[in-house]
C-alpha cells in the first residue's frame, strides 16, 4: 500500500476517535501497524523512496519479526501510548532508534507526546 493510500485510510479512521475506548484502541493499533508497515517498506527499499530515511538500528528491529501491541493509552494535552514490543533475533536489538522513528511518524497523524514500553522481549530461543 502506498503512503498516500495509508494516509487516506488513517484520516478516515480519525473520525472514530471521539467514540468509545475500544474503538480508539483499534484505531491506534491500526495506526501503529500501518506506520510500521510503511517503515518496513522504506527499509526494504534501501531508504531511497522520496528521500525518506530510517536508521539501520530501527530497520534491524523491524526486520526481526517485530510485533508491537498497544497496551494502554492516556491523553491530556498530548497522547501517551503504552506498548509491548516482541521480536526474534539471535542478538539483542535496542529499541531506542525504532521508538524515535515510530513516534516521529505517528506525530504526522496524532498529537502524540510519549511512547512508553511496558515490555520489551526477544523471543529467540538458543
Amino acid at each position: 500500500m502506498k503512503l498516500q493510500e495509508q494516509i487516506n485510510r488513517i484520516h478516515s479512521m480519525m473520525g472514530v476517535l471521539s467514540e468509545d475506548k475500544t474503538k480508539k484502541f483499534e484505531v491506534f493499533q491500526t495506526l501503529i501497524n500501518t506506520t510500521i508497515d510503511n517503515m518496513k517498506y522504506i527499509c526494504e527499499n534501501n531508504n531511497t523512496d522520496d528521500d525518506e530515511y530510517i536508521s539501520v538500528s530501527a530497520c534491524d528491529l523491524i526486520d526481526s519479526s517485530l510485533k508491537v501491541k498497544l497496551i494502554d493509552f492516556t491523553h491530556g494535552d498530548q497522547l501517551k501510548l503504552t506498548i509491548d514490543i516482541t521480536y526474534k533475533s539471535y542478538s539483542h536489538l535496542y529499541e531506542y532508534g525504532f521508538l524515535s522513528e515510530l513516534k516521529d511518524r505517528l506525530k504526522l497523524f496524532i498529537p502524540i507526546g510519549e511512547i512508553e514500553v511496558n515490555r520489551y522481549e526477544n523471543l529467540f530461543q538458543h
